[in-house]
């Protein structure tokens, strides 16, 4: 995102922390790093956190994709939430949800997701549920990921 937004507060003890999460071979941008000091610079605790991914098939685990009107954080607003569960390398739940933007959803945007204002007031038209499409797609990549299926971007580059 170009807002450099930390992805995860954290409230401990009724203290509030920012902390941007980075995994093996990501590189922390220039925004990202700007808006942690921005918050520092406010006497909020801000970090980096290092995380080393590892495979549990034991462990739950949710991806949320989420659509919108556009890309800017001051304008844009969400459209639409999904959901899905994943247990050993199977869907095991899903949900989505539309959510009523309170504005006009641009044409290209409904070009793209197939979402329009006539889905939050009940007029039947065919949908994508783009959202929840996206989510269940990236579940099944994350699987094929883990058992050695799928190419890493660097093999992709090759």
């Amino acid at each position: 995102m170009r807002d450099g937004f930390p992805d995860l507060m954290l409230e401990k003890d009724g203290a509030v922390s920012f902390m941007e999460i980075k995994a093996e071979g990501d590189v922390i941008r220039r925004n990202q790093l700007t808006r942690l000091r921005q918050i520092g610079s406010a006497g909020i605790r801000a970090e980096i956190g290092r995380v080393d991914y590892r495979f549990d098939p034991e462990q739950d685990y949710v991806v949320v994709d989420v659509e919108t009107t556009g890309g800017w954080a001051s304008g844009d607003r969400i459209t639409e939430i999904g959901a899905v569960k994943i247990r050993n390398h199977q869907v095991v739940d899903e949900w989505h949800s539309l959510v009523n933007p309170q504005r006009a959803i641009p044409a290209k945007i409904t070009q793209i997701t197939g979402i329009t204002l006539c889905d939050f007031y009940g007029i039947e038209l065919e949908t994508h549920h783009r959202a929840l499409c996206d989510a269940r797609a990236t579940g099944h990549l994350l699987s094929l990921k883990r058992e050695g299926c799928a190419p890493d971007r660097a093999e992709e580059a090759a």
